[in-house]
């Protein structure tokens, strides 16, 4: 076309000329004003994401300033010395500075955290006051100390802070402003001036109560807020959760710590005894006087039927708000050993472990009824627990034993307590007074089942965050109710079982492999599993599938009898298993064991014997020639075995279980009548982790 009318005209007029010169220029006004419109646009833009990028950068150093912290204070070693039991001085060399009232730290070769009471001296060598105790310890020239944590006062130093000037060296928040917190608000101030410039104005940063950090960078007109929390856990003194670890699963399950007015050996109330007090807080001296609680009596246990359920131990760490008392423990006996009866001091804000084993749940409906006001089917069958806890403070006191002096089977030592529980028809538990109410100074607490359980088959934490739940029964708006209340299931509490699938085909005793519903629980080959009551072990997984092969059935101990046994031999006869205790698998209130094909019903003697007739591998035979055998003739040395863990048929459905890896198994009451009786087994995870250090170190 333009070639057209070029060929058309040969020249342009002037007004043509003119005209197509305010067109170009209108168009090269328009480019140029577009262009610096949008080079403006994008400067804005850049500095507006340079701002954003900044405040970040803030919040994440003071984010690492609040986490555990090693050695903020220098190189920091104890001096030679020799700490007593009970002592609460360390001298110290290294300091840069003093530490802050509330800092925490760990020494070398001793167990626990330790957090700061006072420091005293200016010199090299400073003596550092702590609100725990230690235990007994030589300590040398070059034992570390590592402070992991500053105390919260320190984090509100950064409150109020202006970065268009330099650092303060006090502020309305803070009397004296640490020179690192001063050194990082010039740091920023520096960045800010250099990358920003005087432009942005408006450069504050505020610490609220909660541990809301918001930091503000712009010119007042434009804005840039970032905020986010800081987790204060560690200075909280009245933290209301921390986590239980169980073996297998990926994530701690969180739990409340319930609160209570009464302290917990009077909450407790164990079979209704009299809780004493000493009128001197300090020693064991000023008379005694008996204490009130709030709850009616269950024989041989606690009175609070309301924190119970069915064949589950409910574990949960209680707070006590009430005024500082010392009691007598309740259920004590020093003639088991030294020192159960000596008085514990409970202050304010202390924390407890509480263990209860099962419900309250008597054969007899006429007991239930006149005990809780109401009837529960069937009994609770008994029940047996062996355990360990590990990880207590030096200080650490049980405040409530079993009624036969079960518990820890002697005084606390090196932060351990092993023992035993049996109960039959009413529930059974212990309290182990945490003589702290500061979590920070614990470390992570834990308790493993040990040998073979009866009677156990889930583990009941508390939810952390349902309304009441956290609030101890008979105090104002707890949702506990009162103390024989049978409370809703799943209102308060979360129960963890073993991991468990089933059986898509039927298998018989000679099947080798399996093919399950699900199989990601499961390890890796070669590993085991429970298929009913069954042990197996496997060395093929096939996921995709879910398919077990290589199995070995029937996986079982074995001892030997110390005696013959004739066919004629009438029951309730003993003998001695060698093997060691528990060599054949059966727990203290009973199964089924088979000698040369003859399966017999058994355990270890009456209530009051079964734990020591169990420790002395004393087996008591109450009926024989069970589940379709013959009595015969049995010599001494013959082998006896578990007969409910044999290979056997396994119909399609039938439940599988987690193995040994996580958990460990457990003997159920007996189902079913003599003479075709079973003691079914379970599992149920094997221990389970207080994380009181994860829980309380920020992260």
């Amino acid at each position: 076309m333009l070639n057209n009318i070029f060929k058309r005209k040969k020249a342009f007029s002037l007004i043509e000329v003119l005209v197509a010169i305010f067109v170009l220029g209108m168009i090269s006004i328009v480019f140029i004003n577009s262009s610096t419109t949008f080079i403006t646009g994008q400067q804005k833009l850049v500095s507006s994401d340079r701002r954003d990028q900044l405040a970040a950068l803030i919040i994440s150093d003071i984010m690492d300033f609040a986490k555990a912290v090693n050695n903020p204070y220098g190189t920091v070693t104890a001096t030679t010395q020799t700490i007593a039991t009970g002592a609460t001085t360390i001298i110290v060399t290294g300091l840069s500075q003093n530490p802050t009232i509330g800092d925490i730290f760990l020494v070398n070769g001793i167990r626990g955290r330790y957090t700061v009471s006072s420091v005293a001296g200016t010199g090299a060598n400073r003596t550092i006051t702590v609100e725990e105790v230690f235990p007994s310890a030589a300590l040398s020239s070059d034992t570390a100390i590592t402070f992991i944590a500053l105390a919260q006062n320190t984090l509100s130093c950064f409150n109020g802070l202006n970065l268009n000037n330099a650092a303060p060296s006090t502020t309305s928040s803070c009397t004296t402003v640490p020179q690192n917190v001063r050194d990082l608000h010039n740091h920023w101030r520096t960045q800010i001036n250099n990358e920003l410039g005087s432009d942005v104005n408006v450069r504050d940063i505020d610490v609220e109560s909660d541990g809301l950090v918001r930091v503000t960078l712009g010119d007042g007109a434009t804005n840039t807020i970032l905020a986010k929390r800081v987790d204060v856990c560690i200075y909280d003194d009245t933290q209301d959760s921390v986590a239980f670890s169980f073996p297998g699963l990926d994530e701690p399950v969180q739990t409340g710590i319930m609160s209570g007015s009464e302290n917990i050996t009077l909450h407790y109330s164990f079979n209704g005894r009299n809780v004493q007090q000493y009128g001197n807080l300090d020693s064991d001296s000023g008379g005694t006087t008996n204490m009130t609680d709030s709850c009616g009596t269950v024989g041989s246990s606690t009175c609070r039927q309301n924190y119970s359920w069915s064949n589950a131990a409910t574990v949960f760490m209680y707070r006590y708000t009430g005024p500082d008392v010392r009691i007598i423990p309740s259920g004590c006996d020093d003639t088991v050993w030294a020192g159960q009866c000596d008085g514990v001091r409970m202050n304010n804000n202390d924390l407890s472990l509480v263990f209860i084993f099962d419900e309250y749940n008597n054969a007899t409906d006429s007991s239930d009824q006149s005990t809780l006001g109401y009837t529960i089917t069937g009994g609770n069958g008994g029940g047996f627990l062996r355990f360990t806890v590990d990880n207590l403070p030096d200080n650490a006191r049980i405040v409530v034993f079993d009624d036969d002096s079960e518990s820890c089977e002697a005084s606390l030592s090196g932060g351990s307590c092993t023992g035993n529980f049996r109960w039959a028809n009413a529930h059974d538990g212990m309290v182990i007074h945490l003589g702290t109410g500061n979590i920070n100074a614990l470390e992570d607490l834990e308790l493993e089942i040990q040998q073979v359980p009866f009677g156990i088959n889930q583990w009941r934490v508390l939810k952390p965050d349902t309304a009441g739940c956290l609030i101890a029964s008979d105090d104002a708006n707890s949702s506990h109710g009162q103390e024989f209340n049978q409370e809703n299931r799943d209102l308060c509490w979360e129960y963890i079982t073993a991991a468990q699938t089933t059986l898509v085909n039927a298998i018989t005793p000679s099947s080798n492999s399996a093919i399950l519903a699900d199989t990601s629980f499961l390890p890796d080959a070669p590993s085991n599993m429970q298929i009913g009551s069954e042990f197996v072990t496997y060395t093929g997984l096939n996921r995709g599938t879910n398919t077990v092969s290589g199995l070995t059935r029937g996986v079982r101990g074995s001892g030997t009898i110390d005696a013959l046994i004739s066919a004629t031999d009438t029951t309730s006869f003993t003998r001695n298993i060698n093997g060691g205790t528990g060599a054949a698998q059966i727990a203290p209130f009973g199964g089924l064991a088979e000698i040369n094909g003859e399966v017999f019903e058994v355990n270890h003697g009456s209530f009051g014997q079964s734990l020591n007739n169990f420790n002395n591998s004393n087996m008591t035979f109450i009926a024989r020639a069970q589940n379709g055998t013959t009595a015969i003739q049995h010599a001494a040395g013959s082998t006896i075995r578990n007969w409910d863990m044999r290979a056997q048929n396994h119909a399609a459905g039938t439940v599988v279980w987690e193995g040994s890896a996580n958990t460990i198994p457990v003997v159920m009451p007996r189902n079913g009548t003599s003479p075709n009786a079973t003691y079914p087994r379970v599992r149920v995870k094997e221990q389970v982790n207080l994380n009181l250090s994860s829980a309380s170190i920020c992260e």
